[in-house]
Parts: C-alpha cells; structure tokens; sequence
C-alpha cells in the first residue's frame, strides 16, 4: 500500500515498532487485547 502522507522511513519504523509489539506479546491472534498493548508500550519506549 502506498502512503501519501507519510515518508518510507517512518512507515517502516512503525511497521517495526508494530511487529515488535506483536511478537513481545506472542504473536497473538485477532482480536488483539489493547489493554495488553497499553501495558508493554512503556516498556518499548524506555527501551529506546
């Protein structure tokens, strides 16, 4: 998909940081528990 309004680096940081987050929590199947998210986010962004 293209993006418009984002530049290619910063889509793929955040494709990055997205599949991260997604393996930090097991790679869980849809739907995925945003409470979940919310508790590890912290974690990820002191992590650098």
């Amino acid at each position: 998909m293209h993006n418009r309004y984002l530049a290619e680096r910063t889509v793929q940081d955040i494709d990055k940081r997205v599949a991260k987050i997604l393996k930090d929590l097991g790679d869980p199947k849809p739907p995925l528990c945003v409470e979940l998210v919310h508790e590890l986010l912290p974690q990820l962004t002191s992590a650098g």
